[in-house]
């Protein structure tokens, strides 16, 4: 019976330690170069939707099935890699954000408005003409047009053309350049402090218990 108890104990442990490691990969920041294979298959993110940058798309097909996170990419042709990505929760990302302000999320800056949506690096400014054109960290500078001829006041609702990828820029007729979007679910997992303190409460549930019965 108490080698059935300590069995019972340390399984419990095992598995309740075992899930911290299904909570999806959210990276931090502007990420340059990522394998598209690590994004879907090592951190564990879908792909949502993927088109040419000429393309036009409304804001509710583009992040139709959307689950907690999302992450925006660009990916230059029939390359394996993504030229630069970086993932927000999605309550943060649909925001609205006025005329060349931006929001600090998860190690970047974003902003979405009637000009443009995208991202910056953390700490850099923006300059929306009416996508960004600002050079500071051009390689991690991701900007693509919305609501075409509407002003910038507005809710962001639909995407069209570029209007840049990184240092590449003028891509709103671009049908080399993608647009990529994935979307993941992250698991909340009780703190590391949390889990040490529960294991050793049932290891020392487990030994007082097999004293008694000793």
């Amino acid at each position: 019976m108490k080698f059935k108890f300590l069995r019972i104990t340390f399984t419990a442990i095992f598995l309740l330690v075992s899930n911290v490691s299904i909570a999806g990969l959210i990276p931090n920041g502007v990420q340059e170069n990522v394998s598209y294979n690590d994004v879907t298959n090592t951190w564990g993110w879908d792909l949502l939707y993927r088109g040419d940058y000429a393309a036009s798309i409304s804001l509710n097909d583009m992040f139709s099935g959307h689950q907690d996170y999302i992450m925006l990419g660009a990916i230059n042709g029939n390359s394996g890699s993504i030229a630069l990505l970086a993932a927000v929760k999605w309550s943060d990302f649909i925001t609205y954000t006025a005329d060349n302000e931006t929001k600090s999320l998860n190690g970047a800056e974003w902003y979405i408005n009637g000009d443009s949506l995208g991202f910056a690096n953390l700490g850099d400014l923006i300059s929306q003409t009416s996508a960004d054109t600002r050079n500071e960290n051009a390689s991690k500078r991701l900007s693509w047009h919305t609501n075409r001829n509407s002003n910038s006041s507005s809710v962001a609702t639909e995407v069209f053309g570029g209007w840049r990828a990184g240092a590449a820029t003028s891509l709103n007729g671009s049908t080399v350049w993608d647009r990529v979007v994935f979307t993941t679910s992250v698991q909340e997992v009780p703190e590391p402090s949390t889990l040490a303190i529960f294991a050793l409460a049932m290891i020392g549930l487990a030994s007082r218990r097999f004293k008694k019965q000793s």
